[in-house]
């Protein structure tokens, strides 16, 4: 197959565009601002073009110029809550907009598209949540993404969409790229600090490595390779329920930092409220064998490890 993928400089996205190419698929990853290295062994079946996404025209001209594709994921989007916020325009220009763009470009190159959502259109009242639960975003962001499903569904109604819990990988460019591996660095600052560190033990969450999530959207879009009726929404989480106090602890056992310095804090953080507990149903893509989870302890061993042999130093 040839896919497109969107925001394939990203977190999400440069795991995607690995899982395709790994299965011998070839992929046109879309960048905005920078294009990741291509490594010899995989030339002949990656590229990189820049697109502004926002830009009606850009797209148009784009998709006109890519040729035959099957396959659109899209992981490109806004997904920082207390952003979306102060950025209401720019958010809806990039996660609901361009969501509407991309299913028409998709539906004019007869491809499917893969519409990557959060598990932030949910409430947290009411976990876990199928497919079919109704959507009450908190926040922003939540309302963001659950218009963009919309968006992209009014223009191509057999779109797929794949809701997912909080993303993170050891391949991240810095700590921060993600909530979950920001966590380790605030392990590490804690042994220096001369005064207990509160971290938020209010949240429930449930880490979701990328290459699970890039595994399993491979097997959506090799699914429809076979069956061009198929379609629905989807799940994915991680299957630990966790704090970012628990894995800040996590964090700080790996690394041989004494716990003792991090603190619970039980309040509900301030800024964009946000859902207690967004635990995911994920039972249909586990009766489908198309579910992967990442044990947590696993992955964030992975992450210290690369943090060590990659990140350390540029921290210093």
């Amino acid at each position: 197959m040839r896919i497109v993928v969107t925001g394939s400089s990203g977190l999400l996205g440069r795991a995607v565009v690995r899982e395709f190419v790994a299965a011998g698929h070839t992929v046109v990853g879309l960048v905005f601002t920078r294009s990741p290295s291509v490594p010899d062994d995989v030339k002949q079946l990656v590229s990189y073009e820049r697109c502004d996404l926002t830009d009606a025209a850009a797209v148009e001209s784009l998709f006109a110029s890519l040729g035959a594709i099957d396959v659109v994921v899209h992981c490109a989007a806004e997904r920082q809550p207390d952003k979306c916020i102060n950025e209401p325009d720019r958010v809806r220009a990039l996660n609901v907009e361009a969501s509407e763009r991309l299913a028409k470009a998709a539906s004019a190159a007869n491809a499917w598209l893969l519409y990557v959502s959060t598990d932030y259109i949910f409430d947290g009242t009411a976990p876990p949540y199928k497919a079919n639960a109704t959507p009450n975003p908190l926040n922003a962001y939540g309302e963001a993404k659950l218009a963009g499903e919309v968006a992209a569904r009014a223009a191509k109604p057999d779109t797929g969409v794949l809701r997912v819990g909080v993303l993170y990988s050891n391949d991240v460019e810095t700590l921060g790229e993600s909530s979950v591996t920001s966590l380790l660095q605030v392990a590490l600052d804690s042994a220096t600090s001369e005064q207990p560190v509160a971290v938020d033990n209010w949240g429930r969450r449930f880490p979701t490595h990328v290459a699970d999530v890039a595994f399993v959207l491979r097997g959506l879009a090799e699914r429809k390779e076979k069956r061009c009726d198929f379609r629905g929404t989807f799940h994915l989480c991680g299957k630990e329920e966790v704090s970012k106090f628990d894995i800040a602890r996590s964090f700080a056992e790996l690394v041989g930092v004494d716990v003792g310095k991090l603190v619970a804090n039980s309040s509900e953080p301030s800024g964009a409220k946000r859902p207690q507990n967004t635990q995911l149903d994920c039972s249909a893509l586990e009766l489908m064998g198309l579910a992967r989870h990442t044990p947590l302890r696993e992955g964030l061993a992975s992450v210290v490890e690369h943090y060590q042999n990659h990140l350390k130093d540029k921290n210093n």
